[in-house]
C-alpha cells in the first residue's frame, strides 16, 4: 500500500514505516475519536518523508507511562515509527486547533481556539482547511 493510502474494508490494515518530524501537539483530536478506549492518546501534526507532507498522528496507549517522552519532540530529530493508515480520524490544522465541546443536545461548538503546541524548533504552520491524513500508532509502532 503506498504512503497516504487507506486499507480497504476487505484487506486487513498495513503497516506503515514513517519517517517523521513532530511539529505540533494538538490538545483536543483525540477526545472524540477515543470513543471508548480505555487508555490515552496524544495528537499531533508530524512532517513525513524527503516531501515534508503534513499528517496527523494518533498514538494511543494503554497506561501514562506509555506517553511519547518530551525528549522525543523535538523537530530537528526525524524519528521512524510504524503507523497504520485510518481515514476516519482525518482532520485539518484548521479543525486540530479548536477546542471542541458539546452542547446538551449533542451539537458541537467550537469553545476555543489555539489547541495546538508548537514543538521545540519546529517552523510555524499555515492555518488550512485541508484534510491532513490520519495515521495510528500504537507503543509497540515506537
Amino acid at each position: 500500500m503506498a504512503f497516504g493510502q487507506t486499507a480497504g474494508k476487505n484487506q486487513a490494515a498495513q503497516i506503515t514505516t514513517l519517517k517523521i518530524r513532530f511539529v505540533a501537539e494538538s490538545k483536543s483530536s483525540c477526545r472524540e475519536w477515543l470513543g471508548s478506549f480505555l487508555g490515552g492518546c496524544q495528537s499531533f501534526i508530524v512532517k513525513v518523508g524527503e516531501q515534508q507532507q503534513l499528517v496527523k498522528l494518533l498514538y494511543q496507549f494503554h497506561e501514562e507511562r506509555e506517553e511519547i517522552r518530551s525528549e522525543m519532540l523535538d523537530y530537528r530529530v526525524v524519528h521512524a515509527l510504524k503507523a497504520v493508515r485510518d481515514d476516519e480520524c482525518d482532520e485539518s490544522i484548521k479543525d486540530m486547533r479548536e477546542i471542541k465541546g458539546t452542547e446538551p443536545n449533542g451539537n458541537k461548538v467550537v469553545i476555543g481556539k489555539s489547541a495546538l503546541k508548537m514543538i521545540k524548533h519546529a517552523p510555524a504552520l499555515k492555518h488550512s482547511e485541508r484534510l491532513l491524513p490520519c495515521y495510528v500508532l500504537e507503543p509497540r509502532g515506537l
